[in-house]
């Protein structure tokens, strides 16, 4: 008797939380990347990188058919993890050195939360048969992401918070441990 009540109560728990689980469409996500690279990559800094090298590379295994391509004077360059780094920068390669790659990519963190993180990396060296890259580091504040997406069952649409709102929170919280030493 307690083993077809545990398999009733297993069966009806899973029917229950397959029924609420949120599948994110390809559309929502795609404006997720979108925001979070308008956010994050249109700044002076990026401006620049864009003026000295032609365009912003950015690395994702994401569909790039319908991401933003320019914003203002500021063009994207998509490459998956896939193509080799020669195959679409311009010639002189050395010319590329110090270029900054972002390599953009989300993860689900439950049925409703997603996270865009963009992350850095520099091309130290390249030549037609090799390129040496550098990671850049991410802090050491934790995890921070770079746009994260709550859906609210209530309004029934998505709500952005950018990675300075974190940024600040973190900061908020460091200021109180060091005022109460």
């Amino acid at each position: 008797m307690t083993k077809i009540l545990f398999i009733l109560i297993l069966s009806f728990s899973v029917t229950c939380f397959a029924q609420d689980k949120l599948t994110i469409p390809s559309e929502s996500l795609r404006n997720f990347y979108n925001k979070t690279i308008i956010n994050t990559l249109t700044d002076s800094a990026d401006r620049k990188q864009c003026e000295k090298y032609g365009f912003i590379l950015i690395q994702t295994d994401f569909d790039t058919t319908a991401l933003v391509k320019k914003v203002g004077d500021i063009k994207f360059r998509y490459f998956s993890s896939e193509v080799p780094l020669q195959s679409i920068l311009d010639k002189p390669y050395k010319k590329h050195i110090d270029q900054t790659i972002y390599i953009v990519n989300h993860f689900l963190i439950n049925q409703d939360t997603v996270d865009v993180n963009i992350g850095r990396q520099v091309i130290a060296q390249v030549d037609k048969k090799n390129a040496m890259i550098r990671a850049e580091c991410g802090g050491t504040m934790g995890y921070i992401p770079t746009g994260r997406f709550i859906y609210s069952r209530v309004s029934n649409s998505w709500t952005f918070t950018p990675d300075s709102v974190f940024l600040n929170r973190a900061f908020e919280a460091m200021k109180k441990k060091l005022n109460k030493n």
